[in-house]
This record gives C-alpha cells, sequence and structure tokens, in this order.
C-alpha cells in the first residue's frame, strides 16, 4: 500500500528595510495605515483598533499573545477577504516581536522561531491548506532607542462563504494558539 506523505510548509522573506516603532497613522491611495498602540502597556487599547472591529476571533489571538505572561508583543494587524462564486479566503497579517529585548535584537532568533513552529506543526500534525508566510524585517524602537527584527505572519481561512473562511481562520489561529503562548 502506498500512502502519501503530508507536507508541512512555512515560506520565508527577508526585508532590511527598517520599521520604526511607535509609527503614526497613514493615509494613501492604497487605505490607511493605523497607528501603533502597546497592547502590553496599555491592554485596554485593543478596543480601539479598527482591525479588530468585528472581528472576535482575531481580538481573542491579538489579546492572548500580548497577555501579561505572553513572550511576544504585537505591534500591527491586517486581514482582508478574497472571494469568487465558489470559496472565500480569509488573510490575516500579525506582526510581532519578542518582548525580551536580548532576543528582539538577534535575527536568528527569528530563524529558530520559525523553525521550532515548523517542527511543531511537524509533530502536532497541525496541517493548514495554505503554508504560513513568514516575513522577517529590521525594526527601530525608538522609545528604548534600540534595533532588532519583527516577524509579519500571514495566516489564511477558507471557505464556501466570507463568514465559513472567517471561522476556518479561527480554527488555524487556535491551532497556533499555544505555540505563540509557549514560544516553543
Amino acid at each position: 500500500m502506498n500512502s502519501a506523505k503530508t507536507i508541512t510548509e512555512i515560506r520565508i522573506s527577508l526585508s532590511t528595510e527598517s520599521i520604526n516603532i511607535p509609527y503614526r497613522s497613514v493615509k494613501d491611495s492604497e487605505g490607511e495605515v493605523f497607528p501603533y498602540r502597546n497592547l502590553i502597556k496599555y491592554p485596554d487599547e485593543i478596543d480601539h483598533i479598527p482591525e479588530l472591529d468585528g472581528e472576535p476571533l482575531i481580538k481573542q489571538f491579538v489579546a492572548r499573545i500580548n497577555a501579561p505572561e505572553g513572550i511576544f508583543e504585537t505591534f500591527r494587524i491586517t486581514h482582508w477577504c478574497n472571494h469568487n462564486e465558489e470559496w472565500s479566503r480569509q488573510v490575516m497579517c500579525i506582526g510581532f516581536f519578542f518582548r525580551d529585548r536580548s532576543l528582539f535584537h538577534r535575527y536568528d532568533n527569528c530563524m529558530m522561531l520559525v523553525g521550532n513552529l515548523l517542527q511543531r506543526m511537524e509533530t502536532d500534525g497541525i496541517s493548514l491548506l495554505d503554508p504560513p508566510l513568514v516575513e522577517i524585517q529590521q525594526a527601530y524602537l525608538k522609545a528604548e532607542k534600540i534595533k532588532g527584527w519583527v516577524i509579519d505572519m500571514y495566516l489564511s481561512g477558507f471557505g464556501p462563504s466570507e463568514q465559513s473562511a472567517r471561522e476556518d481562520l479561527g480554527i488555524t489561529l487556535a491551532k497556533l494558539d499555544s505555540f505563540f503562548l509557549a514560544g516553543v
């Protein structure tokens, strides 16, 4: 009997352009970028993030990442839905970085994190229809005057409708929840 082997996959890209954190709101022809909100110092600010309006599953995920016992801090979030007559795809990008500044400072910690996520996906049997895309980028924390690295992770959910795609994205977030909380 010939059994098919499941492939566990993550796609990685690197940008050497630096982002300054915090950043301000910007409007351009492609839309609006809302300002950075520090959810570690001010957890109630989560209620003022427009990207989370009407998205309870994403909001819960962001709140858990920024919880007091967490390892990471989020710095941006966006999501959108693509659909046609047959299916819908809900896409989310969450930007985050290590709270421990000695980990934030070193690029290799981002690569180790991605490797650990790939291993966790394999060992826990987490199969995703659309492999996560991870973008690693330089960053400058202006208040602390330190340089380091941040990660943007793109995750997707699919379904026959926009609502079912949202629910599928929620399942994906639940599958990755323990990883983000444990960081291993």
